[in-house]
């Protein structure tokens, strides 16, 4: 695996601000997409807010709320508060801005900004767009591991490999074109993982076209959604069918098109590994399309090629060991691992006409020196009494 490190951006914390933002989901429904609504507020607050140019969002877990990381002037400004009407947002709480929201933001912002350079997110990576979709093909995968300061400065270390990509197809649901003559039809439950957070579910149904029950009138509207939502750009051509994924926990399934369900999670290429020229060249590419983007930090420009001290660079390593993650091993080595089971040797009582040279065990000596001490003890006790019993 090739890797980079480098100082992205140095701002000032004691300028910055960061805001909890409410989303009212009452207004206009969104309670029914609070998911999509969510990602779309985070998106258009990057990209076409022009007065909140370099603020950087996070969304937060809870689908109705949104942290926003801008300058204190800005956010203290009368058109910050008439924006917020305007898109039915409140802020519930403000903070000193501070290192782990920096590092939340940043992240979060920078795949949005690559994103439109045709890097998309896939789990916690970034992939080519332009490979991402096409089958008997390595796509290369840029980890993204960033560390901010309290002082303000955001180091990143991006990380280069070859994946490959596995999407369902209709002979691992245990179909085929001649069995799949209907037009939506029930599958055996299979264990899938879905773009883009690689979330794991279970196919339960299968569709030729977008069904009469869904959110969505046909394909179009589908590559709509998840160009607004996720920043995918979705093949022009309709999928080879549709699936109805059932998450944990979720009563009712979700509809995914066949290009962005996966049989398997990505898998690293290892014969890719030895090829450092790919690697390089890989990286080199995120590296200029990164610079082509021409982002800024709440007003500072971004500058990937300023070199980062070694005290940096060796905290960003560390970040990738994970001391409890053991490799499985197989069923010799677990054998050889396990100490071998001893057992006390405890010798068999023998008889006398076992063996001419019979040595009684200790079990048999201890018996016999018991019964003898016996017999001394209570002889003296009839020879104390004055009975003139005696033992034979």
């Amino acid at each position: 695996m090739t890797t980079n490190t480098s100082l992205l951006v140095s701002v000032n914390l004691e300028n910055l601000i960061a805001v909890y933002l409410k989303i009212d989901m009452k207004f206009d429904n969104r309670h029914a997409a609070e998911h999509g609504v969510q990602q779309q507020i985070c998106r258009d607050i990057i990209q076409n807010t022009s007065f909140l140019k370099g603020s950087m969002v996070s969304p937060q877990r809870d689908l109705s709320s949104v942290l926003l990381l801008g300058k204190r002037d800005i956010i203290d400004s009368k058109e910050f508060s008439e924006w917020l009407q305007q898109v039915h947002l409140t802020v519930f709480s403000k903070e000193d801005a501070n290192s782990y929201a920096l590092e939340k933001c940043t992240k979060y912002s920078l795949f949005c900004w690559m994103q439109e350079a045709g890097w998309n997110k896939v789990g916690t990576t970034l992939m080519n767009a332009k490979n991402l979709f096409e089958t008997n093909t390595y796509c290369p995968r840029m980890k993204i591991d960033l560390h901010c300061t309290n002082s303000g400065e955001v180091y990143m270390k991006t990380s280069a490999e070859f994946v490959s990509m596995l999407f369902l197809e209709l002979w691992d649901l245990g179909e085929s074109e001649k069995t799949f003559r209907q037009q939506s039809q029930n599958v055996k439950s299979r264990w899938v993982t879905c773009l883009p957070k690689l979330g794991k579910g279970r196919v339960v149904r299968i569709h030729r076209e977008v069904p009469n029950d869904s959110p969505f009138s046909d394909y179009s509207q589908v590559k709509t959604y998840w160009k607004n939502v996720y920043g995918y750009r979705l093949p022009s051509g309709p999928p080879p069918f549709f699936c109805d994924v059932l998450f944990n926990g979720e009563r009712d399934p979700f509809l995914y098109p066949s290009y962005c369900v996966l049989s398997s999670n990505p898998d690293p290429v290892m014969s890719m590994l030895s090829r450092e020229d790919s690697l390089r060249d890989a990286l080199q590419k995120f590296q200029n399309d990164l610079k082509s983007r021409k982002m800024e930090f709440f007003g500072v420009a971004c500058n990937t090629s300023q070199k980062v001290d070694r005290s940096a660079e060796r905290f960003l390593n560390v970040l990738d060991m994970i001391p409890n993650k053991k490799p499985r091993l197989t069923k010799d080595e677990v054998k050889m691992a396990l100490p071998e089971k001893s057992f006390p040797k405890v010798e068999q009582r023998k008889s006398q006409g076992d063996s001419p040279a019979y040595q009684p065990n200790s079990r048999v000596l201890n018996r016999t020196c018991y019964e003898m001490m016996k017999k001394e003890r209570d002889l003296k006790k009839l020879q104390g009494n004055g009975s003139g019993y005696l033992f034979k």
